[in-house]
């Protein structure tokens, strides 16, 4: 499908949210089995809105950038509107077609919200190598 400014994505599409690798562990919960729920809280400069692409409009290396500072998480447009209040909106950037936006995320949700995000994600592999970069156990807390 083809989207235009202000469309909202269609369920079964993939959206790609990449976040600060450094260290590696602050991207993970506490176990490594899942994202942190501060992959997905809101910021200050995010004005209500959290920044994700369609992975279909995009490349993984366009999405990431630099692998070696970022990681990539993944989660179906459906698992976000199957969230009370959150939808998503399509507003592509001159640099980046593939730019959307998670709206309905409540400024302060404090981890509720992004916690049900986390746990609805993933984290993206490599297509080069099939690889998922998660903590080594000597990065973990207690490791």
């Amino acid at each position: 499908m083809a989207y235009k400014k202000g469309d909202a994505i269609e369920d079964p599409e993939e959206l790609w949210r990449s976040y600060y690798s450094n260290p590696i562990q602050r991207a993970f919960d506490p176990n490594c089995t899942m994202a942190h729920s501060r992959v997905f809280k809101l910021r200050p400069k995010d004005e209500g809105r959290l920044s994700v692409d369609v992975s279909r409009l995009t490349t993984y290396g366009d999405s990431i950038g630099d692998p070696s500072e970022y990681l990539l998480f993944g989660i179906s447009a459906g698992d976000v509107h199957g969230i009370d209040g959150l939808k998503t909106h399509y507003s592509p950037l001159i640099d980046n077609l593939a730019h959307t936006d998670i709206l309905g995320i409540p400024e302060g949700a404090e981890d509720v919200v992004p916690g049900l995000l986390a746990r609805r994600a993933y984290p993206v592999p490599d297509p080069s190598t099939g690889i998922v970069r998660v903590p080594t156990p000597s990065q973990r807390k207690g490791g």
